[in-house]
């Protein structure tokens, strides 16, 4: 695949070149010589030019294809053949291959390259009682080292084999030592197993799920313990 092409997808990617721009280089009739496109891309990258109206209402679809093209790109780089190109399609996402993947491991590795070395982290807090009630605390700098640490999860090294796919994940690092809440382990696998819900959030007994409203009961109970009693004492006074 010529280079020059590959270069300018990879700046219709990045909107150093707009979609009108390639038309004019790529699909118009009489493109300027030598900037012919792959005949199983044409139709493609002409329903790609078309829906630049659409990318701009509808940010997830633009996502979408921008990330398609990218996933093209890097076929083409790798030398793409026949089957494949006539089976692309910027009308749905297709699915996560491994050499994204691998793409976000170089990507996260000049992040980490990009992020300095600092003793600064973030701080997790639960503010009140209830599931919804706490916050993360921190610098952008200690959020930038938080969020490298999460994202590199899953290439982590797994270490328990017997029973989920746990990695061993360094992200305590990140965290602040005084912090309210934090992480016991990593499970990452392809697919989350089934009832993995429920047994790491098994469904409260009667017991739990009722004990909330004995309070309640409680002071019913006694508000009709006064009302009866008040009523006995007022009878009493009028019997007189």
């Amino acid at each position: 695949m010529k280079s020059k092409f590959i270069s300018d997808l990879e700046q219709l990617h990045r909107d150093a070149l707009s979609p009108i721009e390639f038309r004019d280089l790529y699909l118009k009739q009489g493109a300027p010589s030598g900037n012919e496109i792959p005949e199983e891309l044409f139709h493609e990258f002409c329903h790609f030019v078309d829906d630049a109206d659409i990318r701009a209402k509808d940010v997830s679809y633009g996502k979408m294809q921008k990330r398609e093209l990218l996933k093209l790109i890097g076929h083409l780089k790798r030398g793409a053949d026949k089957d494949y190109l006539k089976s692309f399609t910027f009308s749905k996402a297709s699915e996560f291959e491994a050499s994204e993947i691998d793409e976000i491991r170089k990507q996260l590795d000049l992040l980490a390259d990009m992020i300095p070395e600092s003793d600064q982290k973030v701080m997790l807090v639960q503010d009140g009682g209830g599931p919804d009630e706490s916050s993360i605390r921190g610098t952008k700098l200690a959020f930038f080292r938080f969020g490298l640490k999460i994202m590199m999860v899953p290439f982590a090294e797994l270490f328990d084999h017997t029973r989920e796919p746990y990695v061993r994940a360094e992200v305590a690092s990140a965290i602040d030592d005084r912090s309210d809440i934090g992480f016991d382990g990593f499970l990452v696998s392809d697919a989350l197993p089934g009832g993995l819900k429920e047994r790491n959030l098994p469904t409260p007994s009667y017991w739990e799920r009722t004990k909330s409203f004995i309070p309640v009961l409680i002071f019913i109970w006694l508000m009709i313990c006064c009302l009866v009693g008040c009523g006995q004492i007022f009878s009493s006074i009028f019997r007189k």
